[in-house]
């Protein structure tokens, strides 16, 4: 018999609370680090047609400029719109814009997120160009952990919203049958809804459409994409709203026909090439886009998955 001794010459240890900050996330609208893939980086100009500025992380549409003394010149790239479809109809997804390289959006201390306006320059990758970009998601593809990477039945592109989540066919309403502003957590809209929602946990991400105030912040103070800070279930839960001006801006009354949308479209590979390689819930910085002030703030308890287009 001999002796022998257990030794593992591989073993990590660490001092108890040390080393213990978690910096596994990503940024939404940034692209990761490829040696090969980064020269695939294009740029074109946002078109006037556009209501909202652009951002990165979102699926685009690249058009072919007109020729004419008003028009962009060709050689500052293509007209840039957001895609608002998957197929390879006019409004489907030819790329994806990225924070990247970015110099010429603009940002401020109220609105700290970089936004392009109407024929500023958005940079992008084209899809095809295998580049992997983080993107809004909903927390509910934690669900997609352990699922193969081209499974096409588990995801959906919410347009309205910008973010990935769960695989819906058709785009599914769920009537809201009151919205209450309080100031409440740094300001918050209780929402009430008639029948059982998909919102199952705080972080899901939300799109109102429909809602009308009496407040000074109009109706887009309460229409857009809202994250669910806090929540009792799919029927009653509260949705961040930053306290601008009180309830004197988001109205005493909230009314209207208000809907809580999760309009979705499969993301098939037949019809866009598109991999979900990494999902982070809760550990991102997204973007939160507010209809009513202009401002993008960053949700730095957000979800990305990693997109590899």
């Amino acid at each position: 018999m001999t002796a022998n001794i257990t030794f593992n010459p591989v073993v990590t240890t660490n001092a108890f609370g040390s080393f213990n900050v978690q910096t596994a996330g990503y940024i939404q609208g940034m692209a990761l680090d490829q040696p090969a893939v980064r020269f695939g980086l294009s740029g074109g100009l946002l078109s006037t047609a556009e209501t909202l500025p652009m951002w990165g992380g979102l699926p685009i549409v690249e058009s072919i400029p007109t020729v004419g003394t008003t028009s962009p010149r060709t050689e500052l790239g293509g007209i840039i719109t957001r895609a608002t479809a998957i197929g390879t109809t006019t409004a489907g997804i030819t790329g994806w814009s990225v924070f990247d390289q970015q110099y010429a959006a603009i940002n401020s201390p109220q609105s700290p997120v970089p936004l392009v306006g109407s024929l500023g320059q958005v940079n992008f990758y084209r899809t095809g160009s295998g580049a992997r970009i983080a993107v809004a998601c909903d927390p509910a593809l934690a669900s997609a952990y352990g699922g193969a990477v081209n499974s096409a039945s588990v995801y959906s592109w919410n347009f309205p919203g910008g973010f990935l989540q769960p695989y819906l066919a058709s785009g599914a309403t769920f009537v809201i049958s009151s919205m209450t502003y309080a100031t409440t957590n740094g300001g918050q809209i209780a929402i009430v809804t008639a029948a059982d929602a998909s919102v199952t946990q705080v972080g899901d991400i939300v799109v109102i459409t429909g809602a009308t105030t009496n407040g000074s912040g109009g109706n887009n103070a309460v229409n857009g994409t809202f994250i669910v800070n806090t929540f009792t279930s799919n029927t009653h839960f509260t949705v961040s709203a930053p306290n601008v001006g009180g309830q004197a801006y988001y109205g005493s009354s909230i009314g209207g026909s208000p809907l809580l949308n999760e309009s979705g479209g499969d993301l098939t590979l037949a019809s866009l090439f598109l991999r979900v390689l990494e999902v982070q819930i809760g550990n991102s910085f997204t973007v939160n886009y507010n209809l009513g002030t202009g401002f993008a703030t960053w949700n730095q308890t957000g979800s990305t998955a990693i997109i590899l287009v």
